[in-house]
């Protein structure tokens, strides 16, 4: 009896001691998640988003005028190149060869031509035999200038201060006249193509009107902003404006052009979003907001994230939503001036969430 007691005192002290080891559990900090925010703001003008590529404004297919084999190749992909300088040359000696044969020929025609103009003078010559030997030399310089242009195209120059996109072909290979060799772009000028549906066309194109022909003032004042440099705008100009449809999409094409004066290395294919601004008096009275930020619960009703910098949570509220224009949505009735909603993450969002601004 007083050893079973025994076994059981030491268990519970065991027991106890295991329990006093024990360290209490610190209390969940909650998790607190990053949403980009968008500042709703009103105003004279909208607005408005496009998606968009950047492409160079100077940009060429380089390619030899005659065929036959790269055997010089000294230029790699990324490479700046000045006005003039040696991109490739094909194998020159059958061109050389016709062009040496070809000026011989005139040379000969010319000699013949010159002795005529003086036999022709004192009648030595007739007037049929002269215009025979004029037409023969004419033939033979024509024949030697086109040898001498398919010697100059055998070697492909650059025709303008650029960076080689990429080469198309290897050394060594056999091409075809025009057949393309290299790609060559000037990355000095840029500019981002957008394409503006119908339901904005009009207003876009009335908003431009309203400077149309000005050389120093753009009323859309465009600007564009690359995905790789958030928080990064370039200043843009309207270029060209498409007055007909795409078939298939039905949009209209816009190109802006913008210079990158910075440090920053932007090349053709990035990924961009264009800016431009309607007057509301054009546009209308509704406020816009990116169409991610919009959510609809299960009754189809659409709604937003407020976000309340005081508490640092997000709050939700329903609104009244109108025409899409390119990434950003109208929004009737729910907002105001000065409101910041979600623009990011909104699906994993819930009452009363901890927040915090992603830039």
């Amino acid at each position: 009896m007083l050893r079973f007691r025994s076994l059981a005192f030491t268990a519970s002290f065991l027991l106890a001691l295991g329990a006093c080891g024990k360290k209490e559990e610190a209390p969940q900090e909650p998790v607190i998640k990053p949403i980009k925010i968008y500042t709703v703001v009103g105003g004279d003008t909208i607005r408005l988003e496009y998606p968009g590529q950047v492409s160079a404004t100077l940009e060429s297919v380089q390619a030899f005028e005659v065929s036959g084999k790269i055997v010089k190749f000294p230029v790699v992909e990324g490479q700046d190149v000045k006005r003039g300088e040696l991109m490739a040359q094909l194998d020159m000696r059958d061109y050389q060869s016709n062009f040496d044969a070809a000026k011989s020929e005139f040379e000969r025609a010319e000699s013949n031509f010159k002795r005529a103009e003086e036999l022709i003078k004192g009648g030595f010559v007739s007037q049929a035999d002269y215009d025979t030997l004029k037409a023969t030399r004419s033939q033979a310089k024509a024949n030697m200038d086109r040898a001498e242009k398919a010697l100059d195209d055998a070697t492909l120059r650059a025709p303008f201060d650029g960076k080689i996109a990429r080469k198309l072909v290897d050394i060594y290979n056999n091409v075809q006249a025009k057949e393309g060799v290299l790609v060559l772009h000037n990355l000095d000028d840029l500019e981002v193509v957008i394409n503006i549906p119908e339901s904005d066309w009009a207003r876009v194109s009335r908003a431009r009107s309203k400077t149309m022909g000005s050389s120093d003032e753009d009323a859309l004042n465009p600007l564009v902003e690359i995905a790789g440099f958030p928080g990064r705008s370039f200043p843009a100009v309207t270029r060209e404006v498409s007055t007909t449809a795409n078939p298939t999409t039905r949009t209209y094409e816009i190109k802006l052009g913008f210079k990158v004066e910075g440090d920053e290395v932007i090349l053709p294919g990035m990924t961009a979003k264009a800016f431009v601004e309607v007057p509301a008096q054009v546009r209308g009275s509704a406020l816009m907001v990116p169409v991610n930020s919009v959510s609809y619960d299960d009754e189809g009703k659409a709604f937003v994230w407020i976000y309340e910098p005081a508490a640092t949570a997000v709050t939700k509220r329903e609104v009244e939503v109108g025409q899409m224009s390119g990434s950003s949505i109208e929004v009737l009735k729910g907002l105001q001036n000065g409101d910041q909603v979600a623009s990011s993450g909104v699906s994993h969002l819930r009452e009363g969430m901890k927040v915090r601004e992603f830039k």
